[in-house]
């Protein structure tokens, strides 16, 4: 079955995400119409997101913004790459990368950065492969919650 990439910009597109979001643990809600509103005002904010579709499903996406810092100049942070649980494996993921490493490059953009849980062996051992290098981050939760 051959896997289409492209940018999600309906809300069809953008519903077909939930899911996929929803099998990385977080509190997502299931309400669609709630999900697409706060896609939006992400989207409004500089928010990409690209989905991968094999028999018009979408099966893995792909979420990221366009940044700029001191350090990197233009950079591009990955925000979240999932791939539906049945369907791992079967190199798409490595299809989301390749696509977006391209997008980046085609907008002068020469690196790509993200964060992957601690509870994520998996995740790193792909990024590992894709070529990525381990680096740190810290977090720290200041909300009174």
């Amino acid at each position: 079955m051959t896997i289409i990439i492209t940018p999600c910009t309906t809300d069809a597109q953008l519903i077909s995400t939930l899911p996929l979001m929803q099998q990385l643990g977080r509190d997502i809600p299931s309400d669609t119409t709630h999900y697409l509103s706060q896609l939006r005002t992400l989207i409004d904010d500089g928010y990409h997101i690209t989905g991968a579709f094999k028999e018009k499903k979408c099966v893995g996406c792909i979420s990221y913004r366009f940044q700029k810092n001191l350090w990197l100049k233009e950079y591009l942070y990955i925000e979240d790459l999932v791939i539906d649980e049945k369907h791992r494996s079967q190199k798409i993921g490595k299809q989301l990368n390749d696509w977006l490493e391209k997008e980046a490059k085609q907008k002068s953009y020469y690196y790509l950065t993200l964060a992957s849980g601690m509870h994520r062996p998996d995740a790193h051992r792909f990024y590992e492969r894709e070529g990525y290098q381990k680096a740190l981050y810290f977090w720290k939760n200041i909300s009174d919650n």
